[in-house]
């Protein structure tokens, strides 16, 4: 049977892997994904209700590739929140068109934001990165107006049994020989399959995600189950 934990890395060291890898964190993911990872934040986004689009949480928000994007789908107001100041540094960058985006450095499991705060909350390949997923979740329910809204993009193992072979030489071969060269890091490469190959199975993150503050939960798969979409209404 297959191991996977509830509980993510050290906190630590993965702030410190971001940091190191924060310049080319972009291209990698444009490269390394062919470009499908937009389609899916694409995607996550288009299921927000109009009603819920007043002011979002991007948590775990990177350079702010999903922030930025928001504004297509007609979000007003957006905070971009992590845990790495040179992901922030680097999103302040590339922020400079969208000026309304607020950033703030944050751990996720101690959100500085009052109770029902916002209308909506998204986390784009991020939370299998967090320490305390439990406890994240609830902070996030915190922080969520009622009936607000959750969006998680996260990667999974394709189900189908040729297509996971086919992803896993690539995941765990290719991707962190291209990505350790580009970046210099290899180790960081190194963790993203590990890190996917260990997260919790789609149904239990489910009811993970129903036992920490929400009230139902829809998924989506996407790309053959190489990622799903967690929609969660608090």
């Amino acid at each position: 049977m297959k191991s996977y934990t509830t509980s993510g890395p050290n906190r630590k060291l993965i702030k410190e892997m971001f940091d190191s890898i924060a310049g080319n964190y972009d291209l990698l993911n444009r490269i390394l994904s062919f470009g499908v990872d937009n389609l899916w934040r694409k995607r996550g986004l288009s299921l927000f209700a109009e009603s819920n689009k007043e002011l979002l949480l991007d948590l775990g928000c990177g350079t702010g590739d999903l922030s930025r994007l928001s504004y297509n789908y007609d979000f007003k107001n957006v905070v971009g929140a992590d845990f790495s100041m040179e992901m922030l540094v680097r999103g302040a960058r590339k922020n400079k068109k969208f000026p309304d985006i607020m950033l703030c450095n944050s751990d996720a499991e101690n959100l500085p934001f009052k109770n029902s705060l916002f209308s909506s909350c998204c986390i784009a390949f991020a939370i299998r990165n967090f320490q305390n997923r439990e406890k994240a979740l609830r902070e996030i329910s915190r922080v969520l107006r009622n009936k607000g809204q959750l969006m998680i993009i996260e990667f999974s193992m394709p189900e189908n049994l040729m297509i996971r072979t086919l992803y896993k030489i690539y995941f765990f071969n290719f991707l962190p020989f291209i990505g350790g060269l580009i970046s210099g890091n290899f180790r960081a490469y190194k963790y993203l399959p590990r890190s996917v190959d260990k997260f919790i199975p789609v149904d239990k993150f489910s009811r993970m995600i129903l036992n920490n503050g929400f009230s139902d939960v829809k998924t989506y798969r996407l790309s053959f189950g190489i990622a799903y979409i967690y929609m969660a209404t608090r």
